[in-house]
């Protein structure tokens, strides 16, 4: 967000954090049916399909910012395209991002595709922030968290 729009980078962070919200609830009434915590891919099917309305619900009744409570809702939603860059679209272009190398069934799409990418005039070739790029960000984070 800092280096490639004009939203609040801390709100940025923010949504970063907070966009998988809805999954802890999931897996913590989960840990009370031993057989759901054995399959391990329904579990997840169950995450996936219905987190992003559980984030929405939490955070919109802890009365979060409505931009925030929209990256919960569809930082799924690769296609998802708006007339603005939101935070959305950040939170989107680095789940990505963090699926690189895995098996995650998002890693396989191509980048040209998703909007969030062409929004933020983003090369879809390229890694957008490497890790030495942010290192004084995140040193900074570390001080004020501990």
């Amino acid at each position: 967000a800092n280096k490639f729009t004009d939203l609040t980078p801390d709100q940025a962070l923010l949504a970063g954090l907070v966009h998988d919200i809805g999954s802890l609830p999931i897996i913590a009434r989960a840990e009370d049916v031993p057989d759901l915590l054995r399959n391990t891919d329904m579990l997840d099917r169950i995450i996936r399909q219905t987190h992003n309305e559980v984030g929405k619900a939490i955070l919109s009744k802890w009365n979060f910012p409505e931009e925030i409570i929209k990256v919960a809702e569809l930082h799924d939603d690769i296609n998802y395209d708006s007339s603005q860059v939101e935070y959305t679209d950040v939170v989107i272009v680095a789940n990505l991002q963090s699926y690189l190398g895995s098996n995650h069934h998002l890693n396989e799409i191509s980048w040209d595709t998703v909007p969030a990418f062409k929004k933020l005039g983003l090369d879809t070739n390229m890694n957008v922030i490497t890790m030495e790029e942010t290192g004084d960000d995140i040193k900074a984070i570390k001080s004020v968290l501990s």
